[in-house]
Protein backbone atom coordinates (compact mmCIF):
# COMPACT_ATOMS: atom_id res chain seq x y z
CA UNK A 1 0.00 0.00 0.00
CA UNK A 2 1.30 3.61 -0.88
CA UNK A 3 0.38 5.04 1.92
CA UNK A 4 2.18 2.53 4.25
CA UNK A 5 5.60 3.35 2.07
CA UNK A 6 4.75 7.47 2.55
CA UNK A 7 5.06 6.95 6.21
CA UNK A 8 7.79 4.49 6.15
CA UNK A 9 10.03 6.87 4.16
CA UNK A 10 9.19 9.71 6.62
CA UNK A 11 10.41 8.14 9.24
CA UNK A 12 13.31 7.54 7.42
CA UNK A 13 14.24 10.80 5.62
CA UNK A 14 13.64 14.18 7.91
CA UNK A 15 11.54 15.69 5.48
CA UNK A 16 11.35 18.49 7.48
CA UNK A 17 14.31 20.29 8.42
CA UNK A 18 13.60 22.68 10.77
CA UNK A 19 17.34 24.21 10.59
CA UNK A 20 16.84 24.59 6.70
CA UNK A 21 13.59 25.97 7.10
CA UNK A 22 14.53 28.52 9.04
CA UNK A 23 17.60 29.26 6.81
CA UNK A 24 15.05 29.56 3.98
CA UNK A 25 12.78 31.93 5.67
CA UNK A 26 15.85 34.43 6.47
CA UNK A 27 17.14 34.15 2.94
CA UNK A 28 13.68 35.05 1.97
CA UNK A 29 13.03 38.03 4.83
CA UNK A 30 16.90 39.45 3.39
CA UNK A 31 16.02 39.66 -0.35
CA UNK A 32 16.76 42.28 -2.69
CA UNK A 33 14.36 40.35 -4.65
CA UNK A 34 12.57 37.13 -4.84
CA UNK A 35 11.55 35.11 -7.85
CA UNK A 36 9.55 32.61 -7.97
CA UNK A 37 9.24 29.96 -10.19
CA UNK A 38 6.33 27.25 -11.22
CA UNK A 39 5.22 25.56 -14.40
CA UNK A 40 1.70 22.91 -14.21
CA UNK A 41 0.26 22.09 -11.01
CA UNK A 42 3.14 23.21 -9.08
CA UNK A 43 2.63 27.19 -10.28
CA UNK A 44 -0.60 27.04 -8.69
CA UNK A 45 1.14 26.62 -5.29
CA UNK A 46 4.12 29.12 -6.41
CA UNK A 47 1.60 31.90 -7.39
CA UNK A 48 -0.12 31.58 -4.04
CA UNK A 49 3.11 32.36 -2.49
CA UNK A 50 4.01 35.30 -4.57
CA UNK A 51 0.13 36.63 -3.95
CA UNK A 52 1.53 36.23 -0.22
CA UNK A 53 4.35 37.57 -0.34
CA UNK A 54 2.95 40.26 -2.63
CA UNK A 55 0.43 41.43 -0.06
CA UNK A 56 3.13 42.07 2.50
CA UNK A 57 5.19 44.30 0.24
CA UNK A 58 7.85 42.07 -0.43
CA UNK A 59 9.31 42.53 -3.82
CA UNK A 60 8.74 39.61 -5.50
CA UNK A 61 8.12 38.23 -9.18
CA UNK A 62 6.24 35.44 -10.92
CA UNK A 63 5.29 34.57 -14.13
CA UNK A 64 3.33 31.97 -15.83
CA UNK A 65 4.84 32.76 -19.46
CA UNK A 66 8.37 30.98 -19.56
CA UNK A 67 9.50 34.01 -21.75
CA UNK A 68 8.84 36.09 -19.44
CA UNK A 69 10.53 34.05 -16.85
CA UNK A 70 13.45 33.83 -18.65
CA UNK A 71 13.74 37.76 -19.19
CA UNK A 72 13.49 37.90 -14.94
CA UNK A 73 15.88 35.20 -14.53
CA UNK A 74 18.53 36.69 -16.25
CA UNK A 75 17.85 39.63 -14.16
CA UNK A 76 19.19 38.00 -10.82
CA UNK A 77 21.89 38.74 -9.05
CA UNK A 78 23.81 37.21 -5.78
CA UNK A 79 21.18 39.26 -2.79
CA UNK A 80 18.10 37.77 -4.73
CA UNK A 81 16.48 34.36 -3.99
CA UNK A 82 14.97 31.81 -6.80
CA UNK A 83 12.40 29.95 -5.05
CA UNK A 84 11.11 26.52 -7.40
CA UNK A 85 8.72 24.77 -7.36
CA UNK A 86 9.13 21.50 -9.25
CA UNK A 87 6.72 18.37 -8.86
CA UNK A 88 9.34 16.57 -10.83
CA UNK A 89 13.06 17.79 -11.36
CA UNK A 90 13.40 16.75 -14.91
CA UNK A 91 10.99 19.32 -16.05
CA UNK A 92 13.37 21.36 -18.97
CA UNK A 93 11.43 24.41 -18.19
CA UNK A 94 12.45 24.59 -14.20
CA UNK A 95 15.96 22.75 -14.56
CA UNK A 96 16.31 25.59 -17.30
CA UNK A 97 15.45 28.95 -14.76
CA UNK A 98 17.22 27.26 -12.19
CA UNK A 99 20.19 26.40 -14.16
CA UNK A 100 20.67 30.88 -14.72
CA UNK A 101 19.57 31.56 -11.13
CA UNK A 102 22.46 29.15 -9.59
CA UNK A 103 25.15 30.52 -12.08
CA UNK A 104 24.23 34.41 -11.27
CA UNK A 105 24.93 33.37 -7.60
CA UNK A 106 21.52 33.79 -6.02
CA UNK A 107 20.36 32.01 -3.64
CA UNK A 108 17.91 28.89 -4.79
CA UNK A 109 14.91 27.34 -3.00
CA UNK A 110 13.44 23.89 -4.19
CA UNK A 111 9.84 22.96 -3.32
CA UNK A 112 9.74 19.69 -4.10
CA UNK A 113 9.15 16.29 -3.38
CA UNK A 114 11.49 13.75 -1.72
CA UNK A 115 14.91 12.26 -4.05
CA UNK A 116 18.21 13.18 -5.65
CA UNK A 117 18.19 14.39 -8.20
CA UNK A 118 19.33 18.11 -10.18
CA UNK A 119 17.18 20.13 -8.20
CA UNK A 120 17.68 18.89 -4.89
CA UNK A 121 21.20 18.38 -4.98
CA UNK A 122 21.93 21.58 -6.36
CA UNK A 123 19.80 23.87 -4.57
CA UNK A 124 21.04 25.64 -1.73
CA UNK A 125 17.73 24.81 0.54
CA UNK A 126 15.35 21.94 -0.03
CA UNK A 127 12.19 21.93 1.34
CA UNK A 128 10.53 18.58 0.55
CA UNK A 129 6.13 18.39 0.58
CA UNK A 130 5.96 15.01 -0.54
CA UNK A 131 3.19 13.03 -0.64
CA UNK A 132 1.30 9.93 -2.24
CA UNK A 133 -0.76 9.88 -5.00
CA UNK A 134 -3.38 7.20 -4.05
CA UNK A 135 -4.69 6.97 -7.69
CA UNK A 136 -3.63 7.83 -11.25
CA UNK A 137 -6.66 9.69 -11.93
CA UNK A 138 -5.88 11.98 -8.85
CA UNK A 139 -3.75 15.07 -11.16
CA UNK A 140 -1.59 15.17 -8.18
CA UNK A 141 -3.63 16.13 -6.10
CA UNK A 142 -2.25 15.73 -2.69
CA UNK A 143 1.15 16.65 -3.75
CA UNK A 144 -0.58 19.92 -4.92
CA UNK A 145 -1.71 20.27 -1.22
CA UNK A 146 1.44 19.15 0.33
CA UNK A 147 3.06 22.19 -1.67
CA UNK A 148 0.21 24.79 -0.53
CA UNK A 149 0.44 23.81 3.17
CA UNK A 150 4.05 24.36 2.87
CA UNK A 151 3.44 27.81 1.45
CA UNK A 152 0.97 28.68 4.15
CA UNK A 153 3.92 27.23 6.59
CA UNK A 154 6.54 29.73 4.73
CA UNK A 155 3.97 32.89 4.88
CA UNK A 156 3.03 32.07 8.03
CA UNK A 157 7.03 32.04 9.33
CA UNK A 158 7.82 35.17 7.67
CA UNK A 159 5.08 37.58 8.62
CA UNK A 160 5.58 36.05 12.26
CA UNK A 161 9.60 36.74 12.16
CA UNK A 162 8.99 40.32 10.17
CA UNK A 163 5.61 41.22 11.45
CA UNK A 164 7.05 44.73 12.79
CA UNK A 165 8.28 45.81 8.92
CA UNK A 166 4.61 43.93 7.13
CA UNK A 167 2.19 45.05 9.89
CA UNK A 168 1.07 48.13 8.03
CA UNK A 169 0.73 46.55 4.77
CA UNK A 170 -1.60 43.62 6.37
CA UNK A 171 -3.48 46.68 7.59
CA UNK A 172 -4.01 48.37 4.23
CA UNK A 173 -4.98 45.32 2.64
CA UNK A 174 -7.54 44.39 5.14
CA UNK A 175 -8.92 47.89 5.02
CA UNK A 176 -9.02 47.75 1.05
CA UNK A 177 -10.64 44.57 1.04
CA UNK A 178 -13.16 45.23 3.74
CA UNK A 179 -14.22 48.62 3.12
CA UNK A 180 -16.39 49.81 0.21
CA UNK A 181 -14.57 53.29 -0.88
CA UNK A 182 -17.49 54.52 -3.44
CA UNK A 183 -19.90 54.68 -0.10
Amino acid sequence: MQITSALQAFRQYRLFDAGTFNDAVDKIINAKQIQIFGVGTAGLAAYDLYCKLLRIHYNVVFNQDQHLSLMTVSQIGPADVAIFFSDNARNKQIMQLFTAAKDAGATTIAITKLGNNALTTRCDYVLFATSPEIDKKSGITSSRFAQLFLVDTLYTAIANRDYDKIEKYLALSYEIFSEPQWE
